[in-house]
């Protein structure tokens, strides 16, 4: 009886001093931040960029190529107007993990443009994105930096 009770004793410390993270990503925090994902493109496509507020954390920090870095939802929608009209533009998700509070995605992206109003360019390219849950439960896009994979030569 007393081994058993030792054993007892034993097991519930180990049990309780296991240390918990946080929560892993859901398949709907997944889900919420392609829905955002996908507001990004129609952004971009349509050079509307008044649902900024709706992707990006207050607080974001977008790192442009070629540009300063945007902090905050007015600095990063004033950069974005600047993008020269969009043709075509499209992500791909490569990869999201993370946990409850922030995910990090990867992926590419392929954005036509015209130059000039009449000289069609194409560009790809890869991503990092920091996602950060709000108080509220959805995703805001609060780091982001992508750059082309096209060559300068």
């Amino acid at each position: 009886m007393k081994n058993l009770t030792t054993l007892l004793i034993v097991l519930v410390f180990v049990v309780g001093c296991q240390q918990t993270g946080p929560p892993m990503l859901t398949d709907a925090d997944i889900a919420d931040i392609a829905t955002r994902r996908d507001i990004i493109v129609t952004m971009v496509k349509t050079a509307d960029f008044s649902p900024a507020a709706d992707v990006y954390d207050p607080n974001c920090i977008v790192l442009p190529p070629g540009m300063d870095a945007t902090k905050g939802i007015e600095a990063t929608t004033n950069s974005m107007s600047l993008s020269p009209p969009a043709v075509d533009f499209s992500i791909t998700n490569n990869t999201i993990e993370g946990n409850g509070t922030y995910a990090f995605a990867t992926g590419t992206y392929k954005f036509s443009f015209m130059v000039n109003d009449s000289t069609q360019m194409d560009d790809i390219g890869k991503y990092i994105e920091v996602w950060k849950k709000q108080e509220d439960g959805t995703w805001r896009l609060y780091q982001d930096i992508w750059n082309s994979s096209v060559s300068m030569n």
